[in-house]
């Protein structure tokens, strides 16, 4: 009779290697010295699946998921436990730049797209759209020249081919475009003390006025007034954009990350005043999507993926090093395996659905970001 009757079967998330290709699938399972030949068998999508691996067309993923499920039994009967399985496309996200952030009335300006996440298909294209007053002038590839004669916007597609050759539209984006007449920014700078705070610091960035309303272009930063700097955010059109940091008192970056108009996307860092990451998490549309990592002074405790804000699939935490739990979770329920010395304990099941834990900005650093010039209305600055 075996030693135990529990096999150790694993499943990763599959990527497809670009948005919309062929993602394939393949368990890992860690057999006993006995175990002998392995039997594979595959329910759901990959029902039809024959052997160890399964190979999907992602054109069908639909909320960035294929759900599927493997039982694997060896020679002696053993049976590893039934995985969730979750297939899906590579996540891609491009971005666009406008030069200068605030363009004038009737000058020309330019408007660069880039893939800010992932990596860019081979035999893709960008096409470009405009609307309102705004005029494509020329263009080539991810640069365009254009001119405004009042409001209006830009948009680009990044067009290439998928499964089976299947033309597709990878991501687009769009950005207003809002032109200025004469000078388009103002430089701004005031040093005080915020909230009672014992100390002085000082926030500057560059800025459009359209009559009360202020907004921010480019980086906006906020320092000690005899020290280092708290924290730098990008702005366009006074909505984030681009790159966040804050700082720890030797300058040492604590929080980094990327907001698009607005949301958070992409990887997301946060360390400790003493170097060690806390978390690594990805972002996409300002949810937590993707893989997630917690740590505790520098060492991994928790690691799993999310979709939209909720988990899925396979979660693992860690105690001095050591695994101590499993869990394979669904939208409707999970699994919890408890592990000792390397050896299930314990198996037990939970209901209902579970969000994923979202990271701070540490805005709190940067409250003097919403502090405006004295001929914008509202003003939180207290007078020096």
């Amino acid at each position: 009779m075996p030693a135990t009757k529990y096999l150790a079967v694993h499943v990763k998330p599959a990527v497809a290697p670009v948005p919309q290709a062929i993602a394939t699938t393949t368990p890992t399972v860690s057999p006993q010295s006995d175990s002998g030949k392995l039997n594979y068998t595959w329910s759901g999508a990959c029902g039809n699946a024959k052997g160890p691996s399964c190979s999907l067309d992602t054109s069908r993923v639909e909320n960035k998921g294929l759900f599927s499920s493997i039982v694997v039994r060896d020679a002696k009967g053993r049976e590893g436990s039934e995985a969730f399985c979750q297939v899906t496309t590579a996540d891609l996200l491009i971005g666009l730049t406008m030069e200068p952030a605030v363009p004038t009335l009737g000058h020309p300006f330019v408007v660069r797209a880039q893939v800010t996440r992932g990596k860019q298909p081979p035999d893709t294209y960008w096409v470009w759209r405009t609307s309102g007053a705004a005029t494509l002038t020329s263009k080539d590839g991810a640069v365009a020249q254009l001119t405004a004669q009042g409001d209006g916007a830009v948009q680009v597609l990044l067009f290439g081919y998928g499964a089976f050759g299947k033309e597709i539209i990878f991501d687009q984006m769009s950005v207003p475009v809002r032109p200025v007449r004469g000078a388009a920014q103002k430089s701004f700078k005031q040093c005080g003390q915020v909230g009672g705070a014992p100390v002085r610091t000082c926030v500057q960035y560059e800025y459009v006025q359209r009559g009360a309303t202020c907004l921010v272009e480019g980086v906006a930063r906020v320092t000690m007034e005899q020290g280092p700097s708290l924290c730098e955010v990008s702005y366009h059109g006074g909505v984030r954009n681009g790159v966040h940091r804050t700082f720890h008192d030797d300058e040492r970056v604590g929080i980094e990350g990327t907001y698009a108009n607005g949301e958070r996307v992409g990887p997301w860092r946060g360390t400790n005043a003493e170097g060690k990451l806390e978390y690594d998490v990805e972002f996409s549309a300002g949810m937590v999507h993707g893989r997630t990592r917690w740590y505790r002074d520098g060492k991994l405790v928790r690691e799993g993926t999310c979709e939209n804000g909720r988990a899925r699939g396979r979660w693992r935490e860690w105690r001095d090093g050591s695994l101590i739990e499993e869990q394979d979770v669904s939208p409707t329920s999970h699994v919890i395996r408890t592990i000792e010395g390397g050896k299930v304990t314990g198996t037990r099941t939970r209901s209902g659905d579970w969000g994923c834990e979202t990271p701070q900005t540490g805005v709190g650093l940067c409250e003097e970001l919403y502090m405006l010039p004295p001929n914008c209305t509202p003003r939180r600055f207290n007078q020096p």
